[in-house]
């Protein structure tokens, strides 16, 4: 329930985009309304899924209450759907972990979820946005993945032949990194994501406070670091996240991290996706 829900959903976005969505598709409303209650440990903003997690969450809640039948992978689709409506293109991958946990790959907009053996990491965030930030000021930030992708769409058509070959590189770079974990070998994982790191900073994605904390993860030791997410620009506060394979140094990292004013969480992949309860 909102006192101002004009102001509000400025800065909730991909929740007002879910119940219209929700609205037109399946005919879900009420004219009583829904009070919806968000609570979350993601950093808003951070390139850590947050808009995926909450399209997900918002939809399986209302399609339970209304009593609207469907399965996971319908699920997904509509969170999918609904991040292109508000980003302008979005990626099926952070809606895909949202809902089914694990692990995924995208294969020409084709989700396949794999099985592959847990990871330890450590991410830094920098930047997130606080909860209290006026609202106009936080929609801005929170839509950057969609200024994020233009930027990009508009250095690959005005670069075409530089930046194809970068996109095939990813690619290969993907492919290779689910062999190393298969595999165990976490010395070409880490070797890989800095390459990844290389690329997307080269495609205009890294802004110098995250490109900052990769380099201090590299030199202390890491196995790999990269940033994660849209990554982000300079122009939005270097609004962001980095993700991590510390190797043996995971304490000097992560101390080095909170030194330079990264919000640092451990995290264990493979875990569950989507809970009702």
């Amino acid at each position: 329930t909102y006192k101002d829900f004009s102001s509000a959903t400025r800065a909730i976005a991909y929740v007002q985009a879910s119940i219209e969505y929700l609205e037109e598709e399946y005919g879900i409303g009420n004219k009583d309304g829904v009070e919806i209650e968000i609570k979350s440990e993601i950093p808003l903003s951070a390139g850590l899924g947050s808009s995926s997690a909450t399209c997900v969450a918002t939809i399986a809640a209302l399609k339970g209450y209304f009593g609207v039948e469907g399965n996971l992978e319908g699920l997904r689709t509509d969170a999918h759907n609904i991040e292109k409506l508000v980003q302008g293109a979005a990626s099926p991958i952070d809606t895909a972990i949202s809902t089914y946990g694990g692990y995924v790959l995208v294969e020409r907009d084709e989700v396949r979820r794999l099985q592959l053996p847990d990871l330890e990491l450590v991410v830094g965030c920098i930047g997130s946005i606080p909860l209290s930030m006026d609202s106009t000021k936080a929609s801005e930030l929170r839509l950057k993945t969609k200024m994020l992708v233009a930027g990009v769409r508009e250095r690959r058509e005005l670069f075409t032949g530089i930046f194809n070959p970068l996109f095939d590189a990813a690619d290969e770079l993907t492919a290779q990194a689910v062999r190393s974990i298969e595999e165990g070998d976490f010395a070409r994982l880490g070797a890989l994501m800095n390459i990844n790191h290389g690329l997307l900073d080269a495609i205009g994605v890294v802004p110098r406070r995250l490109s900052e904390l990769v380099k201090i993860s590299q030199e202390l030791g890491a196995l790999g670091a990269k940033v994660t997410g849209a990554g982000g620009s300079d122009e939005m506060g270097g609004v962001g996240s980095v993700v991590v394979l510390p190797g043996q140094f995971e304490d000097r990292i992560k101390a080095a991290m909170e030194l330079s004013g990264a919000l640092v969480m451990d995290v264990k992949t493979g875990e569950d996706g989507l809970k009702i309860e």
